[in-house]
């Protein structure tokens, strides 16, 4: 499956959420919706 976080852009790499994690919101490759206040 793919997972798409729509904020400013569509990320539809599971890899990408790596990079993400300081954007604020990511998505692991379970689905799972993670919230960063950093």
């Amino acid at each position: 499956m793919i997972f798409r976080i729509i904020n400013d852009r569509v990320y539809a790499m599971h890899e990408q959420y790596l990079g993400r994690l300081k954007y604020g919101m990511a998505i692991t490759d379970r689905g799972e919706l993670i919230f960063t206040n950093m």
